[in-house]
């Protein structure tokens, strides 16, 4: 059953069971396609690079209220830190310091953000680094 909220302007509804199907287009960044970039982040090498950004890398998957997401990244930090965020309400993830791979899990909140998946800062420091092998699943 979906329903249509006006007032943010996307659709809502009530999910089916859980699925492994990563929800991210080009999660493994192999073309410079299906992200928006904030200034300082370019996609080469099959990696997403931010060079001394305090913008957000970001992509709309079609998130859900009130559904339990898992969302998957690597993570190689030169300078700085990042903070992934899921915003469709309150998650704004956790900032990362050190390189590696790492998953969070969230229930979409409810607010006026929007269904989006992004990296960058939630301050004016800057990030340099890299990110890699991004996933969201439903769980």
């Amino acid at each position: 059953m979906l329903f249509n909220n006006l007032r943010m302007g996307f659709p809502l509804g009530i999910a089916g069971a859980a699925s492994a199907t990563n929800l991210i287009t080009n999660g493994g960044f192999d073309t410079d396609t299906a992200w928006t970039k904030g200034a300082g982040w370019t996609i080469a090498g099959g990696v997403a690079v931010g060079t001394a950004t305090a913008e957000q890398l970001r992509q709309d998957p079609g998130i859900f209220l009130g559904i339990q997401y898992r969302v998957s990244y690597d993570l190689t930090i030169t300078a700085g830190d990042c903070h992934v965020f899921v915003r469709f309400g309150d998650f704004a993830g956790i900032a990362r310091t050190t390189s590696g791979s790492y998953s969070e899990d969230f229930t979409a909140g409810s607010n006026d953000d929007g269904g989006v998946l992004g990296f960058g800062k939630k301050n004016e420091a800057t990030f340099t680094g890299t990110i890699d092998n991004v996933s969201l699943i439903q769980i």
